[in-house]
């Protein structure tokens, strides 16, 4: 059973510290195809009913452009209930099927400490992207692939950095220089996605979310982030890093 990563890019704060981290949300591909069936014929209903709450739903049913699901700007074009229908309909979604979620990341002062003069945004994010394979590269088991949005620079720039080493080790072998952070044999490749594509929708609104049930200062960040308790015990990983080093 293959398995599509959709990673994404976080920076946020905690209290007066701010940090930057990969986040991920995945199933198997196998599986995709009926998560968009589930998904998308309700949520049109839903949209059907903000738009022309007077309207009753029958055989001549409108199509709407499915909303964007972003965190930061979440849904901005409907009244909250109908944002928390929309949420209460994915979240439920994607209860029915194999998910995973990840969010690794660190704080930016003491890493830019480590980093020195190459500290950076996008040397942070590839710290938090070769973090992130360390951590699961070896661990999915069977073949798996990464999707991301086009935009995101620090994700590419980390996963061409990998693909040269894979190529290294078929040339080379097992005996080429370095310990690749992957299980190369099993690893499809990394392919671009827009930001309309669901998968990348749900690795963004779902650390979002993860963020919110930390730092929520008013009563709608706190529904916001009470969503991530649906889906906690799926979480691979949420954990923002201390950098710590030298004597």
């Amino acid at each position: 059973m293959m398995r599509i990563i959709y990673l994404d890019e976080q920076e946020g704060q905690i209290g007066e510290r701010r940090y930057t981290a990969i986040c991920g949300f995945s199933l198997p591909v196998e599986q995709l195809d009926a998560f968009r069936s589930e998904y998308y014929p309700e949520l049109n209903r839903i949209v059907c009913r903000a738009r022309d709450p007077d309207k009753r739903l029958g055989s001549s049913l409108i199509v709407h452009k499915p909303p964007l699901i972003h965190g930061r700007d979440l849904l901005c074009e409907f009244e909250d209930e109908v944002k928390f229908q929309i949420l209460d309909h994915l979240f439920e979604c994607l209860s029915h099927f194999e998910c995973q979620y990840y969010r690794l990341g660190y704080f930016n002062k003491p890493l830019d400490e480590m980093l020195g003069q190459t500290a950076s945004r996008e040397s942070r994010l590839q710290f938090c992207l070769f973090a992130f394979w360390l951590q699961f590269g070896k661990k999915f088991g069977s073949k798996f692939m990464f999707a991301h949005e086009f935009d995101r620079e620090g994700i590419r720039r980390g996963l061409a950095a990998v693909d040269d080493q894979i190529g290294m080790h078929y040339v080379i072998g097992e005996s080429s220089p370095g310990n690749i952070p992957v299980d190369y044999r099993n690893f499809v490749g990394h392919f671009f996605a827009t930001k309309l594509d669901i998968g990348c929708q749900v690795a963004d609104v779902t650390s979002y979310i993860a963020n919110k049930k930390n730092s929520a200062q008013t009563p709608y960040g706190v529904r916001i982030g009470a969503y991530f308790d649906r889906i906690k015990d799926k979480f691979l990983v949420n954990e923002v890093i201390t950098m710590k080093y030298g004597g």
